[in-house]
Order: structure tokens, then sequence, then C-alpha cells
């Protein structure tokens, strides 16, 4: 561990120590029923070697006349929140620091751009000329309406680090707190912004390439999900800016874009950790993406389980609007032997009928691996559908079961893998078979010796999982 430590330091070291070194950032702006005004509030990251984080920032709002013409309404210069911020964060084998600042405004309708622009980005980014000589530009887009519109934020911080050489997963979920639909798509960081009325001129950063990568792992964003995936082949700090776009009944009402950077370090030995689903789900193949059906009004529940080739400590989060309902969704995590497992339980609203997002993030103490979950209305046959893949058919027999299970095949195709029992907390109990079982039909017998309650069977194929079936044994 302390040689990653030392390695990461020399990345973002070596440079000018009176830049602010700002690794990444957003503007979100939120209405506050109880104060009926938005919130708006400006995040940065700098990594600690530079200068302490401005104690003040200045925020402009500019009113979109039309035509790409826009009024500057105010100019705003804000007092760092120190509650909000942090001097370090947890959880990162280098110092980053988190600076938050609020302002409070009363936003008449119509449409507004919201800007901040601060000097200077870190001086080890590598996929930009000078870096230190950039300054980081971030803005919103706002429509404010009779609803009280809010702009889309994100649920996982900007800033992540993963070793060379691997496939490298993570999602900083977008989300829309009025629901809105939102769509993802990359694009240049901005440096500096110009305000020549009635024009907003923004400039892009020099010398900005995509982060480096294997030709055959590029730096994408899913479309879907917006989960970020490549395969990093250089050592290093690289940025990336995104843009989220708000639609509202097909028209796109708001915009915001976030700064992102990644910091590249030599696996040592030490590899990402990974998931082994318990819960069966859908691949979406022609968008990269899985999924499962949720029915609203009815309990819906999602077990994960992740482990390490080397066998470090595991710590295994989730993120979701979900656990921000009035009944809000709930995870818990248990730990069987080297593996973590855990569970995502949530109840839709009867009324509820949208999109929703879950992101689990595995971390080993030194790097991150996500998986991205979208969950989509269905119905109870959408729910029962979906466990099947490739037309497989799976039933088990009798079931409350007692002394000995059924399982019956009627497959496509042959499968090679493994059967085996979890309890509802997601720890395996039982092996029941390993290998290959034959296409056709076919049926496995197994002599149960577990205590009577409530269990999963679940299926895998080469790894992945492709049914699991509840199971109660008397």
């Amino acid at each position: 561990m302390k040689r990653f430590l030392f390695i990461a330091l020399l990345l973002i070291s070596g440079f000018s120590s009176r830049a602010t070194h700002l690794m990444g950032g957003e503007i979100v702006a939120q209405y506050d029923t109880a104060l009926n005004a938005y919130i708006i509030t400006l995040t940065h990251y700098r990594d600690t070697l530079g200068i302490p984080m401005y104690q003040t920032a200045d925020i402009y709002i500019y009113q979109d006349t039309g035509s790409g013409n826009y009024v500057l309404q105010t100019l705003d210069i804000v007092p760092l929140n120190v509650s909000l911020s942090t001097s370090l964060l947890s959880n990162f084998p280098y110092g980053v620091e988190v600076g938050v600042y609020t302002d409070t405004v009363t936003l008449a309708p119509g449409t507004y751009r919201i800007t901040n622009e601060t000097c200077c980005r870190n001086g080890a980014i590598l996929n930009m000329t000078t870096p230190l000589s950039e300054s980081m530009t971030l803005y919103t887009d706002l429509y404010v309406d009779t609803f009280n519109n809010s702009t889309p934020g994100f649920l996982a911080m900007p800033i992540a680090h993963f070793p060379i050489n691997q496939p490298a997963y993570y999602n900083p979920l977008p989300f829309d707190p009025d629901f809105d639909t939102l769509s993802w798509s990359l694009n240049t960081p901005i440096s500096t912004h110009m305000f020549s009325q009635p024009s907003l001129v923004f400039t892009s950063v020099t010398g900005f390439t995509a982060p480096a990568a294997d030709p055959m792992g590029p730096f994408t964003m899913n479309p879907v999900t917006g989960e970020i995936t490549w395969t990093p082949d250089t050592l290093g700090n690289y940025v990336q800016s995104f843009e989220v776009n708000e639609i509202k009944n097909q028209v796109t009402v708001g915009k915001i874009i976030r700064d992102m950077q990644y910091v590249i370090v030599p696996g040592g030995g030490n590899s990402s950790p990974f998931f082994q689903n318990v819960s069966s789900y859908n691949t979406n193949q022609a968008q990269n993406y899985y999924y499962k059906y949720y029915v609203p009004g009815q309990p819906f529940i999602f077990q994960i389980m992740g482990s390490d080739p080397e066998h470090n400590a595991l710590q295994l989060t989730a993120f979701s609007q979900a656990f921000s309902f009035a009944n809000p969704a709930t995870f818990s995590t248990f730990n069987s032997g080297n593996d973590v497992i855990g569970t995502f339980q949530w109840t839709a609203p009867a009324t509820f009928t949208k999109d929703i997002i879950v992101v689990f993030r595995l971390r080993d103490g030194m790097f991150t691996r996500d998986f991205t979950l979208l969950l989509r209305k269905g119905d109870v046959t959408s729910v029962d559908n979906i466990n099947g893949d490739v037309n497989n058919a799976v039933k088990v027999f009798p079931n409350p079961a007692s002394n000995q299970l059924n399982i019956s095949f009627d497959l496509d195709k042959a499968i090679d893998g493994d059967i085996a029992l979890y309890s509802s907390i997601g720890q395996k109990v039982a092996l029941l078979h390993q290998g290959l079982v034959a296409k056709g039909s076919s049926t496995i017998s197994s002599s149960l010796h577990v205590a009577a309650g409530m269990y999963y069977l679940v299926v895998r194929d080469k790894g992945r999982v492709i049914k699991t079936l509840p199971v109660s044994i008397q």
C-alpha cells in the first residue's frame, strides 16, 4: 500500500505549488420548497499538494433571451461553505479536498446559464498541453418553470483511480430530482468563458485528447446508464468532461457540465476486485447495459457478491435515487469468508413508472469497480420471464422441499457452471451441482442438509447467473 501511495503522490507532485490543482467539479441548482428559492451548489475537488481551496468563488447567472443571446443577471461572490466542505476524502490513497460553495437565489420563470471559472487545473494532467495554465470552467443550464424544475445532479464523486492495463468500470451516476429523462455524452473540457453582451463564449482547453487507452478498450460512456468503461494503458492523471442533458416532454430543458479526473497507477500485483452476481439480470446487447424489471408496489430484491483475487478486505456500497424516496430502498452487506454479499431491497411506489439506476461499488482499499443495473417498470409476467436466458427453462420441485430437491432443465443449449443454494442474506449454504448440464431435457436431484427457511437456487453458466429461483425448505 505504501508503494502505491508513493507512486500516486509522484503523479500529482512536481508541479507549481502555487496552483490550486483542481481535479474536477460541477454546478447544480435545486429548488428548495421551504425557502421558495434555488440553492446553487458549486463543488470543487483538488489534490492537497496545491494551495488551499479558495475562500470564495464567483458564480455568474445569465438569462438566456433566445437565439444564443444572454443578459448577466447577477455575479455573486460566494464564501466557502465550511460545514459542507472537507479537507480530506476517506478511502483514497492520496489527499483529495472538497470545496463546496452554496448560493441562494430567487429566479423568475425563464432559462438561465450558471457558470464558474476558477484557476488552475492539476499540473499532472496528461491529456492537455499546459494544464497548469488552464482554468476550469463549469456551467449548468436551468429552466425555471411553474413546477420549480431543478437541474440534474450526481450521486458519486468525479475522481477515481484504477490500475494500469486492467478494465475499469465507474459510474458518476447522474440523476434528476424531478425524474426527467437524461442523456449523456462526452465533451471537451472548458478552460475559460467570456461575456460580451449578448454573446457568451466558452474556450476549450488546449491540446485535449481522450484518456490514453488500449485500442481494444477505449474510453466510453454508456448513453443509457452513464457508466464509464475503458482499459487504461498509460500511467498518470487524465481529465474527461461530459454533459448531461435534461429532457422533458421530448424537449431539452437543461444541461450540466462535469469535469472528472482519473488517476492510473501501477497494479503492483493488486488486481481490481470483481463481481459475482447472485441474482439474475438481462443484458441489452445493442447498447451494452444490464437491466431488470420491478413491479410498482411490490418488493424488489437484488443480491450481488464481490470478490478480490488477492483476498483483500472489501467494502460494498450502493448508490441510487431509490434511497431518497419517502419509503426508501435499503442496502445491507454480509461477509462470507473473503467475499462480501450485498442485498438491495426496494418497493417502488404504486404509481411510480420511471426507470431508475442502481450502482453497486466494490472497493479493495486501493481500487474500485462498479456494477450498474437499470431498473425498469414491468408487470408480474415480465419479472417472471427475465430469469430465463436464451430460452433456458429451469424449474425446481418439490417446492417447498424437505430432504431432496429436484432441478429440471429444458435447455436450448448446454450450460457449464454450477448450481448452488444461498440463504436469504446471500450466504452459500450448499453446492448442488458443478459441471456440464447437457442440451435438452434433464433432471438433477440433490439431497438437502440445511435448516428450514427461505433460500435462493442460483444457476450459473460460465460464471454468469442465468437463473435465480426462490426455494422454501421445511
